[in-house]
């Protein structure tokens, strides 16, 4: 039995180890004009902006990608295009300045004519839009965010102050919808760039932030702002701060050395908060363009190829996809964060088997002796720890039996939380 289990673990770890070497970034598509919005929605990741072709073939504002081909919206629609998606009731929406028979503000993505459809009363351009359950929220361009409850029609929430408030990010924070971008005011009080709804009235988030927020993210029980400011609650935090409830705070060190067009998006993944925009240090880590964050310290995942600053950033099929700020030919790139964000430490040495697993994921370790005890954790694909476990020695196992059929991840950390491996596996 035990050479049986010998030879079982020497012909899967030649055959299906899963090294952890880095990769580069890789050119996926090239777009005539900005990329404003990354989704993945239906098994497909839908690209929008401002844009009229993908690769010389007519695309107006969105096209979508398989993992291999892509399906371009051929249909001629004038406008700015799409600014965000966001998926409400299973059904794909888009904000923007798409006009289709003179109607913009919102879209509705038709699966079977592969087309948007104008919905809502809206009569201006929007940005910010986020769905809560059996509510969508909408921010237009002209100091209004308009709410729908359960499908019906919209209704405004009171107006900002002012006529040109423009909401690019909405999300939900203890209990409460939090509206950010430019200066924000409310009954005559300054809210600076960001604002709680009480249901009643808008109220600021301490004293708020010094300039723009493009993108906002829960992390860690924590709200983080991302745009073009210097400071958070008086405290200097450049272009990223976080806060938790009461009080703002800096973001390990926030960027140091940047260009003029600050963090444009963010997206929580695998238990890690992704970050791109206009910027090349950030923590005092040298990295072009992109970067993750992991609650203690900020990793590379420099982005090298791109000559134009990564304004957004999605998850799709279990890797990063980018989209470049550019003109006249913005590009679309994607990685693969599981062999790219690692410690140098010798990860080779790690094998985990067999894959597909169905009742028990083994794991190897063949490298110099570690006595430490080490953190195991599993995540699905949504970033979700499914499995939690301490392990010490050369050889250790996972129950995954519990686990529904699907593609997972696992991370082993050291005792100072640094990631000496990062894979990927099938449940059977």
């Amino acid at each position: 039995m035990r050479s049986k289990y010998l030879h079982l673990l020497f012909t899967l770890s030649l055959f299906i180890s899963f090294s952890t070497k880095a990769q580069t970034w890789t050119t996926v598509a090239t777009f005539n004009q900005v990329i404003d919005d990354l989704k993945s929605y239906h098994g497909n990741l839908y690209i929008g902006g401002n844009f009229y072709q993908r690769d010389g073939n007519t695309s107006y504002s969105s096209s979508f990608y398989n993992g291999s081909t892509f399906t371009d919206q051929p249909t001629l629609i004038g406008g700015t295009g799409v600014n965000r998606f966001e998926i409400y009731k299973n059904e794909l929406y888009a904000t923007g300045g798409i006009t289709i028979e003179s109607s913009i503000g919102l879209d509705l993505w038709d699966t079977t004519s592969l087309s948007w459809i104008p919905v809502g009363n809206f009569s201006s351009s929007t940005t910010g839009i986020y769905a809560d359950g059996n509510d969508l929220y909408v921010g237009t361009d002209f100091s209004l965010v308009k709410e729908s409850v359960n499908g019906a029609a919209f209704t405004s929430l009171p107006a900002f102050d002012g006529s040109n408030t423009s909401t690019y990010a909405i999300t939900k924070y203890n209990g409460s919808i939090i509206v950010a971008g430019t200066d924000m005011a409310y009954s005559g009080t300054n809210l600076n760039h960001i604002a709680k709804w009480t249901g009643t009235t808008w109220q600021g988030l301490g004293t708020g932030l010094d300039g723009t927020v493009r993108c906002l993210a829960v992390y860690n029980n924590e709200l983080y702002a991302g745009g073009y400011f210097t400071h958070a609650g008086g405290v200097a935090a450049q272009y990223i701060a976080k806060w938790n409830g009461t009080a703002w705070t800096a973001v390990g060190g926030s960027v140091t050395t940047s260009g003029g067009n600050g963090l444009r998006d963010m997206v929580v993944y695998n238990g890690k908060l992704y970050v791109v925009g206009d910027f090349t240090v950030i923590g005092g880590v040298t990295t072009k363009y992109v970067a993750v964050w992991n609650g203690t310290s900020w990793t590379s995942l420099n982005l090298s190829p791109s000559t134009s600053f990564a304004n957004t950033i999605e998850v799709y099929n279990g890797k990063l996809y980018v989209g470049t700020f550019n003109f006249t030919a913005a590009k679309l790139y994607v990685l693969d964060p599981l062999t790219a964000v690692q410690k140098n430490i010798a990860n080779e040495n790690f094998s985990f088997f067999p894959n597909p697993a169905s009742g028990v994921l083994f794991a190897s370790y063949t490298g110099k002796k570690m006595t430490d005890q080490l953190d195991a954790i599993i995540y699905d694909m949504a970033g979700r720890s499914v499995l939690h476990q301490l392990v010490r020695g050369e050889q250790f196992a996972f129950d995954i039996s519990h686990l529904n059929t699907g593609i997972y991840f696992i991370e082993i950390r050291d005792g100072e939380k640094n990631i000496l491996v990062s894979n990927k596996f099938v449940k059977e």
